[in-house]
């Protein structure tokens, strides 16, 4: 991860098992720190590049593919906060 700019506090900060490779650790699990409050799932699905557009992830929200703590979210701006699991396809990321 790039070091922020001095006097730059990054909002989110993706960690993986130093054991795990990338490619792996993307498509199985990963753990997400949040530096703000809460997150929005549909910007949290952008952000992990699990979807390319904002549409993209309303629309996958909309079809029910898309778990937060095992079960089916539609509500596309639910707050995501830490602790929290998010599922989608065969993904899955942690908040802290």
């Amino acid at each position: 991860m790039q070091k922020p700019l001095p006097g730059i506090i990054p909002r989110y900060e993706i960690k993986r098992p130093k054991n795990l490779e990338i490619s792996l650790f993307f498509r199985i699990l990963c753990l997400m720190k949040i530096h703000t409050p809460f997150i929005q799932l549909n910007s949290l699905l952008k952000l992990l590049g699990w979807v390319e557009t904002g549409a993209d992830a309303n629309n996958v929200i909309d079809a029910g593919m898309v778990k937060v703590n095992g079960k089916t979210e539609t509500r596309r701006r639910n707050k995501i906060y830490p602790g929290m699991v998010v599922a989608f396809e065969n993904k899955q990321v942690t908040i802290e």
